[in-house]
């Protein structure tokens, strides 16, 4: 929940906001020690929040920076792709069990042991799917296809990527050949 005047308060005062702010600060610090008396150990925590990052945060970050067609629409679809095949992927040191087994997968003391790159296969898949999701999502909305009232992230209003070429300088570039069209 975004803590702003406008989204929490109708009117907010900035000596509310400082306290709700305090709040917050307070409550993720209390959360954060006591995740230190669990049984696991903090390096848990520690590969867990690379691995999160690896495999749901840096695609995203590629797409926003290199991607030109990437939107919220994408961006959510590349987020469900990555967790849910991390998820089926299996972590032993959560005890999540292996449901999606790569060639090479073995089963050791009762526990499947992937020797694949899942981590990066779960990152891929997210790559691949946000710019997938982002165009059809753009084309179904410029092309009307879908009513421009679904369409939450107000995708009508960029750039149609089915344009084609686009003008620049008096010129006709085409964005499939000059790779405007994915890297701006």
């Amino acid at each position: 929940m975004a803590v702003t005047g406008d989204s929490l308060f109708c009117v907010a005062s900035d000596k509310e906001l400082q306290w709700v702010i305090r709040l917050y600060i307070v409550v993720a610090g209390l959360v954060g020690t006591s995740l230190t008396y669990l049984d696991n150990s903090i390096m848990v925590f520690w590969i867990l929040g690379s691995d999160l990052t690896y495999t749901i945060l840096f695609p995203q970050l590629i797409c926003v920076l290199f991607i030109r067609v990437s939107n919220g629409y994408g961006a959510i679809a590349g987020y469900l792709v990555a967790v849910v095949m991390r998820l089926l992927c299996g972590e032993p040191l959560f005890g999540l069990p292996v449901i999606l087994q790569f060639p090479g997968c073995i089963l050791k003391d009762g526990v499947y042991i992937q020797r694949w790159p899942v981590k990066t296969i779960c990152m891929l898949s997210a790559l691949v799917s946000i710019p997938m999701v982002s165009y059809v999502a753009s084309l179904l909305f410029n092309k009307g296809i879908l009513p421009e009232r679904l369409d939450v992230f107000k995708v009508k209003s960029q750039e149609a990527p089915a344009d084609g070429a686009r003008e620049e300088d008096g010129e006709k570039h085409s964005k499939w050949t000059d790779g405007s069209f994915f890297f701006g």
